[in-house]
């Protein structure tokens, strides 16, 4: 066995995971293999226990396990114990001298992550990876010295104790080693799946940006996404945002906002996906098995940082076969939630908009029909649909009372209004409140003003269904009909354009924007050039921009494809989005409004004809002068 307390990266093999540990081994394994691994040093297992035993932890540590029981504040204290203890100890002088010499070789000035590699991590029935620590942007001896006795530490966190003590791991059975190993100054760097880690399909899953990847891992950024078929063909591109890089300083790292000519091109081009895919498919090949890869790419070389399996396939599989088809009610509820959300969402957006979507549920079982939603977020963050189940109760009988009240147009609206009201009066004496503050709160009182907005929210959801969209749509399909038996091409929503409610206002302003920004032959010369910022068209052209404000201070808080999750980025907080809305509207045919408004003069003509002027004022919502539509919209 090999004793050493410290190895080159190079030095390290696939059967000595209880000396480098799961991370080390695969470093190794890579590099012998001729796959390009950074390279860098490994303070072994061995060294682990020989620090422990020189500072007298060991001994100390079999008495503290001996005494420990389930306590949780016991465990919280003995574990805490150990790591102080180790965190003040010292290396020999031995060990000291040979990481300095490593330390010394590398070119400055040097960026170092300091990995933790225990000897359990990645074995097929462990699942050590993650729990113990990693510090990344290590730069000054010092520093190296206490990001390992860190990673020693982190060896007897509660979470580490507490997964050997459930899973009956024997704790001096599983020690730690530590991969001291160069950062790669990365142009473009990211994540890599061999394997689809949704539907478990053999496809290359790449998320890239620019600079260091620590942006991406951290979810501090949007990465370009590309998929390739199994041949290392693309067949998709997703553009992310990339509003963001970090990059490497004389403190460690910093952040820089990326250009807009960064932000609106693609970090890959067709060269770094071929070398990309050959590297992945040599790790794949190498582990027989689907890999999690990090990958950075300098002076056009690709390096893998990091592999591991991905280890959700197998479950994958499994749920892929016990499936289920979808019903055509079924397909349009995921195709609405799919429009809502065409971006991965956080558990608070799911939580918000669901209190939105149950409402239609509440109102449903108020007429006796028991639905419950079908739709949930899983551990991971995926949203599933699962089978729509219904059932009947005894307020069935109250059900025709209720379509009655649904019909009650000029009632609804009313009761409707009055509600709204009340949540507009009690968000602005949240807003003041708020204001007075002035941003000096409390965990405790963020969870109050959170909780109260959550309340509103639910009345305006309620609002909206029961006397705003419920209504709405009853109107809507016995106008529909009547449409119909006179012109088979005609429809509710002809009648929707020339209306007064928030989408068509604004639709209306964007046509009436793009007409003065028409008048400046420059302006739109320049407007179209996706790489200039608002803000220098603003500067350059403020005259012409004047509107433009004028609509994002009004409509600014919408987003480029749903405002519900709070994630979404407006386009007040980016006007460079709105522009871009501007340029893809600019370059479309433009519809004719005046035939527009004709055909729903005509259409207002032949229902008066067919109806009667009295009964239609009376009961459609859908004339220019009726709240119900505008309502039904806010």
């Amino acid at each position: 066995m090999n004793a050493k307390n410290i190895i080159n990266i190079r030095e390290a093999r696939k059967n000595e995971i209880d000396i480098v540990g799961g991370k080390g081994a695969n470093l190794g394994i890579m590099i012998s293999s001729e796959i390009p691994v950074p390279d860098g040093f490994i303070v072994t297992a061995h060294a682990y226990k020989n620090f422990l035993q020189n500072n007298g932890i060991t001994e100390i540590i079999h008495e503290k396990i001996k005494n420990i029981n389930e306590d949780h504040n016991r465990i919280k204290s003995e574990t805490e114990h150990i790591r102080n203890l180790i965190l003040k100890s010292q290396f020999s002088k031995e060990m000291k001298e040979d990481i300095e010499n490593r330390y010394n070789a590398f070119k400055k000035p040097v960026h170092l992550a300091v990995r933790s590699s225990a000897t359990a991590e990645d074995l097929p029935d462990a699942s050590f990876a993650g729990q113990q620590e990693t510090y990344l942007n290590v730069m000054k001896i010092e520093d190296v010295f206490l990001s390992i006795k860190k990673c020693f530490a982190s060896l007897w966190s509660i979470r580490s104790f507490s997964y050997r003590e459930n899973n009956g791991y024997n704790h001096f059975d599983v020690a730690i080693a530590v991969v001291i190993q160069e950062m790669i100054e990365s142009e473009i760097s990211g994540i890599l799946f061999t394997a689809n880690p949704v539907s478990g399909e053999k496809q290359t899953i790449i998320d890239a940006s620019y600079n260091l990847g620590e942006a991406i891992v951290s979810g501090r950024v949007t990465p370009d996404n590309y998929i390739l078929d199994e041949n290392g063909n693309e067949i998709s591109f997703t553009l992310g945002s990339k509003d963001i890089s970090i990059i490497y300083s004389d403190e460690g790292t910093k952040t820089i906002k990326n250009s807009n000519y960064m932000k609106e091109r693609r970090c890959l081009n067709a060269e770094d996906l071929k070398k990309l895919f050959c590297e992945a498919s040599k790790v794949e090949n190498l582990y027989k098995k689907p890999m999690d890869i990090e990958w950075a790419i300098k002076d056009k070389k690709v390096y893998i940082l990091q592999a591991r399996p991905i280890t959700t396939i197998d479950t994958i599989k499994k749920e892929i076969k016990s499936s289920r088809t979808y019903s055509k009610k079924e397909k349009e509820y995921l195709n609405n939630m799919i429009e809502h959300f065409p971006v991965v969402c956080y558990p608070l957006d799911f939580n918000i908009a669901m209190i939105l979507q149950n409402m239609k549920y509440e109102l449903f079982e108020e007429a006796g029909l028991k639905i419950k939603s079908p739709i949930r977020m899983d551990d991971m963050g995926i949203i599933h649909m699962d089978k729509i189940n219904w059932k009947i109760s005894g307020k069935i009988l109250r059900f025709l009372k209720i379509y009655g009240e649904y019909k009650d147009n000029e009632n609804n609206i009313s009761c409707g209004e009055k509600i709204l009201k009340t949540c507009e009066d009690n968000l602005k004496i949240l807003e003041k409140e708020i204001m007075y503050k002035n941003k000096n709160f409390t965990f405790s009182e963020i969870r109050d003003y959170f909780n109260k907005l959550v309340e509103i929210h639910k009345k305006i959801s309620y609002a909206r269904f029961r006397y705003f969209l419920f209504p709405s749509v009853m109107i809507g399909e016995k106008l529909d009909k009547k449409l119909k038996k006179i012109n088979s091409n005609y429809s509710e929503y002809d009648l929707l354009s020339e209306l007064e409610y928030v989408t068509v206002n604004m639709n209306k302003e964007i046509d009436t924007i793009l007409k003065l920004l028409s008048k400046n032959d420059n302006c739109m010369k320049d407007l179209l050039v996706e790489s200039n910022d608002y803000m220098l068209l603003k500067k350059k052209y403020s005259t012409e921009f004047e509107p433009i404000d004028r609509f994002l201070k009004q409509y600014g808080w919408k987003s480029n494809y749903c405002c519900i999750p709070f994630s979404s980025i407006s386009w007040c907080e980016d006007p460079n989005r709105f522009l871009n809305l501007l340029r893809v509207t600019m370059t479309s045919k433009l519809k004719d409004k005046a035939n527009e408004s004709n055909k729903y003069k005509n259409i207002l003509k032949t229902l008066e004809k067919h109806t009667g002027k009295k009964e239609l004022n009376k009961k459609s919502p859908f004339t220019k002068n009726s709240n119900s539509i505008k309502c039904r919209k806010k």
